[in-house]
């Protein structure tokens, strides 16, 4: 018995519980479900070639995508190239940048005082940042 003729008797064996019920109805869903599985109606029908023509995916077992699944994994695809991204910026930032200190020294108080701060290569911050999106479009 194949999958389809399961569900057909399993319909109509649950109408045995149906105030109505009786053996010509029971025939009657069998022989119906029958005669509409074998003549389907084009105008609702579709093939699986034809849904995949009309740009309808499917899984790798060969069932349909349906529209929230597509945009679920849209969404982590699009998380996905959002970490990328942000991954490779920050290699970028760490290669470009460096901290440069600089030391003075006041005699009067006899203290030696350092700043620090973040440079780098550049030599204005729209070169910085045409260096920044050249490395980004690679």
């Amino acid at each position: 018995m194949t999958l389809r003729e399961k569900q057909i008797e399993d319909f109509a064996n649950s109408q045995v519980d149906c105030e109505f019920f009786n053996e010509d109805l029971y025939e009657g869903i069998i022989i119906g479900a029958k005669w509409s599985d074998e003549h389907p109606d084009s105008k609702r029908i579709y093939t699986k070639q034809q849904l995949i023509d009309m740009g309808f995916a499917f899984t790798t077992n060969g069932d349909i995508v349906t529209p929230d699944q597509s945009n679920e994994d849209l969404k982590k695809y699009l998380e996905y190239r959002k970490q990328k991204f942000i991954e490779k910026a920050k290699e970028w930032l760490k290669r470009t940048l460096y901290i440069h200190t600089e030391t003075e020294e006041d005699k009067h108080w006899c203290e030696i005082k350092t700043y620090d701060w973040v440079t780098s290569d550049y030599d204005s911050v729209e070169d910085f940042i045409n260096g920044f999106c050249k490395a980004m479009e690679e």
